[in-house]
């Protein structure tokens, strides 16, 4: 693998132990974690590792928001949260689907 330049993970949290492991095989090939609730038709976040950086963390951030995307962490009220402050994780832009297919009371519980 000397031309491979980067690898792309998704659909599941990158556990660390994976990145480090990751890390020690191939150091000269950038990890990109991609994050994407079933909500949105692509990835809508990403992270690119850094392995001095990121060898001790307990979890890998979700990272930053795709082209076209925006994230937003909400509270009950759907109240922006600020930077450090827990809340449910909001999606929108050109990657969020509609809804459900012929389920109405599921979109109804998950689009806004």
């Amino acid at each position: 693998g000397t031309s491979l330049k980067r690898v792309f993970a998704g659909g599941e949290p990158l556990a660390p132990h994976v990145a480090a492991r990751f890390a020690s095989l191939l150091p000269q090939v950038s990890l990109i974690h991609g994050y994407g609730p079933t909500e949105a038709t692509v990835d809508a976040a990403f992270y690119v590792l850094d392995p001095g950086r990121d060898r001790d963390r307990l979890r890998i951030p979700i990272g930053k928001p795709v082209p076209g995307a925006r994230l937003y962490v909400l509270d009950a009220h759907l109240a922006v949260q600020p930077c450090g402050v827990a809340g449910e994780l909001y999606i929108a832009g050109a990657g969020v689907a509609r809804g459900y297919l012929n389920r109405p009371a599921l979109t109804e519980e998950r689009f806004l």
